[in-house]
């Protein structure tokens, strides 16, 4: 009888990293300026250590705030217009997705604001949901990222019918794949990859989302913590174990999963004893094929990101190099993805 680790207790919600210091007051109230960590925020733009991400073209004027589009632990998410101007003057009209942090609310919170602004600034690439630009208005940050029409791959797989094709799920995987490859190569974990913050627009374009509790790689004070939503978690991280990249494949395995199936992983699981336990005893891809035919390049991908030895976990940069995306669904490009899941949005 094979003799399991202690299991460590812990709610199936998002966990704190750090304790909440109401008093911290490294903001005061009525600040023009917000400065932490190489980000300097003022009322109409925003700089990222030295470098002038925006000036000038957004403050609060510039911004028609519509209906909320979405709840996360610590801000909310609105739909809005942004009239601006190009460089010859002329006026235009963008539709934009806004996120706003009250700043003297708790540290906690003003260090998500800090770490998804960081993240956003550092990486530009296809896959990453883009930064428009950030400004400060009395205590509050207004964050204005590019809006994804079609919401987040949850919702939209919430809305068929039916299941994606192969194709589909293909043209998905590569772009989420080609995100999390920029975010790794810049040694940025995601550490909450799930299908809520995997978004598709209109266009084909599927996006990652939602770096609030993304973390650089090497930080000591992040390595161990448990933060993110548990179901998506590798193993390593459900044991608060030191987790690396490879915690980010177990996660976009999973996602995968609720792309194949309709249905999202552990869902009748409901204490986190029973989750290590399921996880730590079942491959996920059993329960799958026997209920859902799936091609063998799909097959080894999930194997890939599901192994429970996470040095053994795939990359996405490797990943990316699968003959199932290029020769058996002709995905060898960004673009390339983005064409064939158009054709179902």
């Amino acid at each position: 009888m094979r003799m399991r680790k202690p299991l460590s207790i812990l709610p199936l919600e998002i966990v704190e990293q750090n304790p909440v210091d109401e008093d911290d007051n490294d903001f005061s109230w009525g600040n023009s300026t917000y400065r932490q960590e190489g980000l300097t925020i003022g009322k109409d733009y925003l700089r990222f250590e030295g470098n002038t991400i925006i000036r000038g073209k957004l403050d609060p004027e510039s911004l028609s705030l519509g209906a909320t589009i979405g709840r996360g632990a610590f801000s909310r998410v609105q739909r809005a217009v942004w009239k601006c101007k190009d460089v010859n003057s002329k006026s235009s009209s963008m539709v934009v997705a806004v996120k706003q942090y009250l700043l003297c609310a708790t540290q906690q919170k003003r260090q998500m604001l800090i770490q998804e602004l960081r993240s956003l600034c550092k990486v530009e690439c296809d896959g990453l949901v883009k930064l428009q630009g950030a400004f400060l208005e009395k205590d509050t940050v207004t964050m204005v990222l590019e809006f994804m029409d079609q919401g987040s791959l949850d919702n939209v797989i919430s809305k068929r019918d039916t299941l994606f094709t192969p194709p589909t799920v293909a043209g998905v995987a590569f772009q989420l794949l080609h995100g999390l490859d920029h975010l790794h190569k810049h040694r940025i974990l995601h550490r909450d990859v799930k299908s809520e913050n995997c978004l598709l627009n209109s266009k084909g374009e599927a996006k990652l989302c939602d770096f609030g509790i993304a973390a650089l790689m090497g930080d000591q004070s992040m390595n161990k913590t448990v933060v993110g939503t548990t179901k998506f978690m590798a193993p390593e991280r459900l044991r608060a174990q030191k987790y690396g990249t490879s915690s980010d494949m177990w996660s976009f395995g999973l996602v995968l999963c609720h792309m194949i199936t309709g249905e999202k992983p552990w869902d009748d699981v409901n204490s986190i004893v029973d989750l290590l336990v399921t996880v730590e005893e079942t491959d996920p891809a059993v329960p799958i094929e026997s209920t859902h035919e799936i091609e063998d390049g799909l097959r080894e991908i999930l194997a890939s990101c599901m192994r429970l030895e996470s040095e053994k976990r795939m990359p996405a940069r490797i990943l990316l190099h699968s003959p199932w995306f290029s020769v058996m669904h002709a995905i060898a490009s960004f673009q390339e993805a983005v064409d064939v899941v158009v054709k179902v949005l």
